[in-house]
């Protein structure tokens, strides 16, 4: 090994090669600062006074499948005008990091690939060390990331089973990128999020999320004055399907009671969109059966199909008499699942009216949600919160972002 060689393949510059080892498979570079770059690490000034020496051990780029690590013989420099002794800096390394930062390259280059495992193993080098390279980074970006562009975002929480919690996820839904995930559900997961756009100076303006109470406290308590809140239409869907499917459950117990089996095997059809349904005569007439063996379930059925159109309307205006019409025609069924569902439709109905200032949805957040499942299936879990939390900042960065650690 030459220091033509550890300059042009390793990014090593300023450096003497003293002598090369080869012992155990591995290559051993003993390197020394050269004469002209030994300054004091606290004025700069070149004239210093070499007073003891240590060796320092770091591991850098491999040679094929041998492992190469670079012996720093590092000496302590007495400062001629300033008189302090320091150590020389190890400035091909981290500081207090036993890698090169041209490895620490390689490891995130690789990372945008590969599972961090498949670095690993590819490299020969501890999963622990792939991780301590990838953590140091998204830790850099983390302090970098920036709000003060934010203006519409989305919120949403997941469950993550190792280790058992929840996670709340927010979103830019102007650029898709994931701004910040906190631990829980509650009013504590948002409450740094809301006090890190205060510091941004971040002119938010609109909020999508769904009708959870908690979401809704933390954002009335802690987030922008005058923020507007939008519901979104899925989440009210998705409690409407419910509510259908306990109608559905409740009239096929009264009806399997008198030994009519009419109602068996339809759940799926009926939570179906009309349109889908259509698409296929055989379901279409299997539909149809299903709706004419029971009006009240029938009924339901048609509410559940007239409350998409709540979305389609021409103004807020149209809208807003719409819902009216729709809460009415549903409270007059009497029943208690519907009943229940009304009640909370009419303490939200502005925030649900709002997606006509606002046409926003949590859809973009459900998506990354989903990567996040299959992110962490893959990798059996994350033992390490922060490293997951991490990771789900910056997802949409990793172009093997799905699959594994």
């Amino acid at each position: 090994m030459t220091t033509s060689l550890l300059y042009h393949a390793f990014c090593v510059r300023s450096y003497t090669l003293l002598r090369t080892e080869y012992r155990d498979g591995s290559v051993y570079a003993h390197l020394q600062k050269k004469r002209y770059a030994r300054r004091c690490a606290a004025c700069q000034y070149p004239g210093v006074t070499l007073e003891g020496c240590a060796e320092v051990k770091v591991r850098t780029l491999p040679i094929g499948k041998r492992s190469v690590f670079l012996v720093l013989h590092l000496h302590r420099l007495r400062c001629r005008r300033c008189g302090k002794l320091k150590q020389e800096p190890r400035d091909i390394a981290a500081p207090r990091k036993s890698y090169s930062l041209a490895l620490a390259r390689l490891v995130l280059d690789l990372c945008q690939q590969m599972t961090l495992s498949a670095v690993a193993q590819y490299l020969q080098l501890n999963w622990h060390l792939c991780k301590d390279i990838l953590l140091s980074d998204l830790r850099r970006k983390k302090e970098r990331l920036r709000l003060r562009h934010v203006r519409r975002i989305a919120i949403d929480e997941i469950f993550v089973r190792s280790p058992q919690h929840f996670l709340t996820v927010v979103v830019d839904l102007d650029s898709g990128h994931v701004l910040y995930v906190g631990v829980g559900k509650d009013r504590s997961a948002l409450a740094p999020f809301f006090a890190m756009l205060r510091a941004a100076r971040a002119k938010l303006q609109a909020i999508a999320v769904d009708m959870s109470a908690a979401f809704l406290s933390a954002i009335l308590k802690d987030g922008p004055a005058g923020v507007l809140i939008v519901h979104d239409r899925f989440h009210i869907t998705k409690m409407m399907n419910e509510v259908l499917d306990e109608v559905r459950r409740s009239e096929q117990n009264r009806l399997e009671s008198q030994g009519k089996q009419v109602l068996k095997g339809g759940r799926y059809l009926l939570l179906r969109n009309r349109y889908s349904v259509e698409e296929n005569p055989a379901d279409s007439s299997r539909l149809d059966t299903l709706l004419a063996a029971n009006d009240t379930l029938h009924r339901v059925y048609l509410l559940k199909e007239e409350l998409r159109l709540l979305w389609e309307q021409p103004t807020q205006l149209h809208a807003h008499w719409l819902l009216q019409q729709w809460l009415r025609t549903a409270r007059e069924l009497g029943l208690r699942p519907l009943n229940r569902f009304c009640d909370t439709l009419e303490q939200a109905q502005d925030r649900i009216l709002s997606w006509y200032l606002c046409p926003i949805s949590t859809g973009p957040l459900e998506g990354v949600n989903n990567k996040i499942k299959v992110l962490n299936r893959r990798a059996y879990g994350h033992r390490d919160t922060e490293f997951l939390a991490l990771r789900i900042l910056f997802i949409h960065e990793s172009l093997f972002k799905l699959t594994g650690t």
